[in-house]
């Protein structure tokens, strides 16, 4: 029997890969990760809907 689920799982891996990467190299003492609230895409600043789902429920976080 096969595991179901197998590409939601590495998306989450992968969108917190991307996420760490952004904190731990990052060249500014600031930085502002933008998220879906729904499906918790990462996504590029400016965008007003995630281009996964359509939500427009944007979640904001400032790390200095």
């Amino acid at each position: 029997m096969g595991v179901t689920g197998g590409s939601d799982s590495e998306a989450a891996q992968s969108r917190l890969r991307n996420a760490l990467q952004t904190v731990l190299f990052r060249t500014e003492s600031s930085t502002v990760i933008e998220e879906c609230r729904r499906c918790g895409t990462t996504r590029e600043s400016g965008a007003t809907v995630c281009p996964t789902c359509g939500s427009t429920g944007i979640a904001r976080y400032h790390i200095d």
